[in-house]
């Protein structure tokens, strides 16, 4: 996220034709990046020890990306997941597939992105990661994943939101309890729920 970030400002200060801030930017970009991994180099000799593990554990065929929805439809016809993680997953799939259509079609979100490019560059390069990342992980991890999308999908679907706080407070504590009942467990927290009936 953070390479991300720096790639929209760098490219919007490129496009101001801002150099000086660039170079500033740059500077203190590289000088982070240089304390971040100065340890990783110290103890591990590695500066990438930390994404060294991934290509074995995590990426498939030790290649992190691939071509969009290609991992997470391998994941989904795998079958390693249960119905209501299928439709969890896949729903957040289709609000993040929705809503950036929606940003894109909507002149307002346009514009909004126009005003604020480090954001729209975020956006867009973390947009792609997220459904071309190749991983075992890339659909069962995929909300983890897309939460820092999250104000983007509400900006794209923002016209469809209902404004009314009462059903906003409503969607907030269904969303809570039904991510608490796929945690625990669906047959699970019937049995706990009878139990305390």
């Amino acid at each position: 996220m953070g390479i991300f970030a720096l790639l929209g400002i760098g490219i919007a200060l490129l496009v101001k034709r801002d150099f000086r801030r660039f170079t500033a930017a740059v500077l203190m970009g590289a000088a982070i990046g240089l304390l971040y991994i100065l340890p990783l180099v110290l103890y591990l000799q590695n500066p990438l020890a930390n994404v060294k593990g991934y290509d074995h554990a995590d990426w498939n065929g030790g290649v992190p990306l691939t071509i969009p929805l290609v991992a997470i439809t391998q994941d989904a016809l795998a079958g390693r997941a249960t119905k209501l993680n299928l439709a969890r997953t896949g729903l957040w799939i289709v609000v993040i597939l929705v809503s950036t259509v929606a940003i894109f079609g909507q002149k307002s979100s346009r514009e909004y992105l126009r005003k604020f490019p480090v954001e729209g560059a975020f956006f867009a390069f973390y947009g792609l990661l997220l459904f071309t990342y190749n991983s075992y992980w890339a659909r069962s991890e995929f909300p983890r994943f897309a939460i820092p999308i999250v104000p983007f999908v509400i900006l794209g679907l923002l016209p469809w939101i209902p404004k009314d706080r009462r059903l906003l407070w409503a969607f907030g504590l269904f969303s809570a309890v039904l991510s608490a009942v796929e945690t625990v467990g669906f047959v699970q927290t019937i049995g706990m729920i009878r139990n305390a009936l």
